[in-house]
C-alpha cells in the first residue's frame, strides 16, 4: 500500500474520533435542538394537508390514472405535458387507493413520504461519502428549506426529484473511498435513470454522475491505456464525434439559444437571481400562496448572495489548506457544470414561477455546497456560536415559511394562481358535498350531472367524487345548454383573486348560486344549481 493511500482516510477518522472538548456542555442542548428541528419540519409538511393550498388538477389527475387502473379502465401512460408516467408516484397511488377513499390528503402521502425519505437517505449516504457533521448539516438544510417544505405537499411528479437525484450526487464520492466502487457506479446510474423517469428535467443531474467518471478515468489514464490499448481510445473518440456531429445537426435551434444566452448578460443574471429565489423560498412563495415579497427580495437576494460568496471562498480555502479532499473539488465542479448546462439548455425561464419544479434537481448538490462552506468557515471558529447560528437561521426558515405561505393560503392573502385558492373546506370538496345534498334531494335524476368548467374544477371533482355513485362529473361542453340547465349543477372557479365568478355556463331565469368563500371573504367557487333545484 502506498504512502498517499495509507494518509489520506486519516482527516476523515480524525474529524470522527475527535471530540469537541469545548463544547462538551452543550452537546446535548443542540442535540435536542436539533431533534426538535426535524420533528417540527415533519410537523409543517404535514399540517392542513387536506385543503393548504387548494387541490389543483394537476395532482387530481395522478389520482384519477391510479383510480382507473383499480378499476380496470384505460389510463393515460403519458401526462398531459407528454411526460411517461411516473411509476414511483403512480403505483404507491394505486396500492393506497385500494385500501382508502379518495381524499386531497390521501393524493399527497406520496409526496410527503418522499420528502421525509429524501432527509433520511440524504443523511445515510452522506454520512458514508463524508461524516457525521457534513451529512447532520445537509440533512437539516433539505429539511428547513422552504422549496422542499412547498413540494413535500404538492402529489406532482416533481416532489420526487430531490429523493432520487441524492443517490445521482452521493454514488461517486462514495465509490471514490474504494466501498464496493463498481456497486455505487452501477447506483449512481440506475438513480440517473429513475430520476428522468421521474421528470425529464432531472437529466440535468448527468453531471454530478459524469464529471466523477472523467477525473477518476483522467486519474487512471496511464493504467487504462495500458490495458485497453489504442483500439477502446480511438472507438471511443469515434463515437464522441458522431454524437458531436448528432446533436449538432439535431439540435440546430438549441446551439442558437444557447449562443445567445451566452452574450446575454441580461438573462445571466435573471438565471443567477432565479436560482438563489429557489433556495431563499422566494419563488414558490410567489407562486403557490402569491405573497407580496417584492419589497424585501432585494434584501433577501443580497443577503443569500453574500453567504454564497462567503461559503464558496471558505470551501476555496478549505480545499488549500486540506488538498486530499478532492470530493470537494469534485463536487465544485459537477455544480459548476450542471447550472452551466441547465443554464444554457433550459435558460432563466425554467427557474420563474410556475415553473421552479424543473430545478429541483439542483437543490441536493446545490445544499452540500453550501454545507461544506459552511463547514469551512467554522472550521477555525468557535463551534457552540457557529452552530447556534446555524440553529437559528434553520429555525427562521421554517417560520419564513410559516409566515408567507401556509398564513397567506389559510386567509387568503395574496394573489395566488386560482387552482390553489382554499378556504376552511377544500373548495372542491365543499362544493362536492353541496352537490350531494342536492342529489339527495332530486332522486328523479340518477346520476345528477355536475359540469365543471375548467380543468382545474373538473379533474379535483372527478377525483373526489369517484366513489359518489348519485354523481357524474362532466366537462363543460359535454351536454346542450338547455339539457344542462335543466338537469344539473355547475361548479366553477373564479378568474381573478378579487373578481367576481367567471363561468362559461350559459344561465337561465330562476338559477340559484351558492357562492364558496376563503377566510379572508373573497369567492373562490360557486355551485349554480338549475331552477328545478
Amino acid at each position: 500500500m502506498s504512502l498517499v493511500a495509507e494518509i489520506e482516510p486519516l482527516p476523515v477518522a480524525i474529524d470522527a474520533i475527535e471530540p469537541d472538548r469545548q463544547d462538551a456542555g452543550c452537546r446535548v442542548p443542540l442535540r435536542w435542538q436539533g431533534v426538535a428541528l426535524f420533528v417540527v419540519a415533519a410537523l409543517l409538511r404535514i399540517v392542513a394537508i387536506d385543503r393548504l393550498p387548494g387541490l389543483n388538477g394537476d395532482e387530481a389527475w395522478s389520482g384519477v390514472q391510479a383510480l382507473h387502473w383499480l378499476g380496470g379502465q384505460e389510463v393515460a401512460w403519458h401526462t398531459p405535458t407528454g411526460n411517461p408516467l411516473n411509476p414511483f408516484a403512480i403505483l404507491p397511488l394505486v396500492a393506497s387507493h385500494a385500501l382508502f377513499a379518495p381524499s386531497v390528503a390521501h393524493l399527497r402521502w406520496v409526496a410527503v413520504a418522499s420528502g421525509l425519505l429524501a432527509i433520511a437517505v440524504n443523511y445515510r449516504l452522506c454520512r458514508r461519502a463524508y461524516d457525521r457533521e457534513t451529512a447532520w448539516t445537509t440533512s437539516a438544510v433539505l429539511a428547513v428549506l422552504p422549496v422542499n417544505l412547498v413540494y413535500s405537499r404538492f402529489a406532482w411528479d416533481a416532489s420526487q426529484s430531490l429523493l432520487f437525484t441524492l443517490p445521482v450526487l452521493y454514488a461517486p464520492l462514495i465509490a471514490a473511498r474504494g466501498r464496493s466502487a463498481w456497486r455505487w457506479w452501477a447506483l449512481g446510474g440506475v438513480a440517473l435513470a429513475a430520476a428522468v423517469l421521474v421528470h425529464p428535467t432531472n437529466v440535468f443531474a448527468a453531471p454530478l454522475l459524469v464529471v466523477p467518471l472523467i477525473v477518476l478515468a483522467w486519474q487512471h489514464r496511464t493504467e487504462l491505456s495500458r490495458r485497453l490499448g489504442g483500439a477502446p481510445q480511438f472507438a471511443a473518440g469515434a463515437l464522441g464525434l458522431l454524437l458531436f456531429v448528432a446533436f449538432a445537426w439535431l439540435g440546430r435551434r438549441w446551439w442558437v439559444l444557447a449562443g445567445s444566452r451566452l452574450i446575454s448578460p441580461h438573462e445571466l443574471a435573471a438565471f443567477l437571481r432565479l436560482y438563489l429565489d429557489l433556495f431563499t423560498g422566494l419563488t414558490v412563495f410567489r407562486f403557490v400562496p402569491g405573497t407580496l415579497l417584492d419589497a424585501y427580495a432585494p434584501g433577501a437576494i443580497g443577503l443569500t448572495v453574500g453567504g454564497l460568496l462567503l461559503a464558496l471562498a471558505a470551501a476555496w480555502g478549505w480545499l488549500q489548506r486540506r488538498p486530499c479532499e478532492h470530493r470537494d473539488a469534485q463536487v465544485l465542479a459537477a455544480w459548476a457544470v450542471t447550472l452551466v448546462g441547465f443554464y444554457l439548455v433550459a435558460g432563466a425561464g425554467a427557474l420563474q414561477p410556475h415553473y421552479e419544479r424543473y430545478g429541483q434537481g439542483l437543490i441536493g448538490v446545490g445544499v452540500l455546497v453550501l454545507a461544506r462552506g459552511w463547514q469551512a468557515a467554522i472550521h477555525q471558529a468557535t463551534r457552540v456560536p457557529a452552530r447556534l447560528a446555524g440553529m437559528v437561521l434553520a429555525w427562521t426558515a421554517l417560520l419564513v415559511f410559516v409566515a408567507c405561505y401556509l398564513v397567506p393560503l389559510d386567509r387568503g392573502w395574496g394573489h395566488p394562481h386560482r387552482a390553489f385558492r382554499t378556504g376552511a373546506v377544500e373548495p372542491k370538496q365543499a362544493a362536492l358535498e353541496l352537490a350531494c345534498r342536492a342529489a339527495r334531494r332530486n332522486e328523479s335524476v340518477r346520476p345528477l350531472p355536475i359540469v365543471a368548467h375548467d380543468w382545474w374544477s373538473f379533474w379535483p371533482l372527478a377525483y373526489l367524487g369517484a366513489d359518489r355513485n348519485e354523481l357524474q362529473i362532466v366537462a363543460d361542453g359535454a351536454f346542450a345548454p338547455a339539457e344542462m340547465r335543466a338537469t344539473s349543477l355547475a361548479v366553477a372557479q373564479n378568474a381573478g383573486q378579487f373578481a367576481w365568478i367567471d363561468t362559461a355556463v350559459p344561465r337561465v331565469p330562476g338559477d340559484r348560486e351558492v357562492l364558496i368563500f376563503d377566510k379572508a371573504g373573497h369567492p373562490i367557487a360557486a355551485v349554480i344549481f338549475p331552477p328545478a333545484q
